[in-house]
């Protein structure tokens, strides 16, 4: 039977009730493995312009997940700059003055899809110069560490950055351990709290909906007597393209959840 966890909103004094959710019954949104197959990037019209993701921009109006062309001229003027992601995991960084296209041509896809997996995961620490082929990147990441079971799982145990997917529901994650633990949940400077027991054995908890979170929030999460500061990146919805997906929660500083990708790019 999967447990209810029954949640007290501490909330504000005016606003003080009972809200239940369920724990270890979540339903993950895991990416279908269809989306996560490198061959079927490999395929792609070598007519088609390359598209390329805005991470982020300053000074200038593009938004975060937009997709340019990578054959259309960008111009930035001083003070202006952009980080963008191609569609290969690439990430290309440009400041002002500039004015040309950011991706001129599309590169070959097999080759740089490869070359920029093993290059995100080498920066880490990870030898990957044996790897000839892309399916090497989820062995190479596999070995000798502990690992998130799921890319989209919070690790509340480790403080710093987190993301989420915009549209998702957030999956809170802990080892699991063999008895109930106190939970608390708190945003910045305590302006809603919620508080529960998170059952002996279960390892995802699912916060109520009602917790506001938005990108740069902050949320301290407190297990008994330990606590965990942390800070939540919003991924745009648009952003889908697993290789995209990787690259983006590595530049936020996501790195766990980026290798917990990785791992499933075979």
């Amino acid at each position: 039977m999967v447990p209810t966890l029954l949640y007290h909103s501490l909330g504000t004094k005016e606003n003080i009730h009972q809200r239940k959710f369920s724990g270890q019954g979540v339903v993950m949104h895991r990416i279908p493995s269809t989306l996560l197959a490198i061959g079927l990037l490999l395929i792609a019209s070598p007519v088609q312009a390359e598209k390329l993701i805005v991470f982020k921009a300053a000074g200038v109006a593009l938004t975060p997940g937009q997709a340019i062309d990578g054959d259309q001229p960008l111009q930035l003027t001083n003070g202006q700059s952009v980080e963008l992601i191609a569609e290969n995991g690439r990430v290309v960084k440009l400041a002002g003055p500039y004015q040309q296209p950011p991706a001129p041509g599309k590169p070959a896809r097999e080759e740089t899809v490869t070359a920029s997996l093993k290059a995100m995961v080498t920066s880490g620490g990870v030898n990957t110069s044996h790897m000839g082929v892309t399916r090497g990147v989820s062995q190479a990441v596999s070995s000798g560490k502990e690992w998130l079971p799921d890319p989209w799982l919070i690790d509340v145990t480790k403080p710093g950055t987190h993301c989420q997917r915009a549209g998702q529901p957030m999956i809170l994650w802990r080892p699991a351990v063999d008895q109930e633990t106190n939970v608390r949940l708190a945003t910045s400077g305590n302006t809603w709290k919620a508080s529960a027991r998170w059952p002996a054995g279960a390892e995802k908890l699912a916060p109520p909906p009602t917790m506001p979170i938005k990108d740069g929030s902050l949320l301290q999460v407190s297990l008994d007597k330990s606590q965990a500061d942390l800070t939540v990146r919003m991924i745009p919805e648009q952003v889908t393209a697993p290789p995209v997906l990787a690259a983006w929660l590595n530049e936020s500083g996501c790195r766990a959840q980026s290798l917990a990708l990785l791992r499933t790019l075979n």
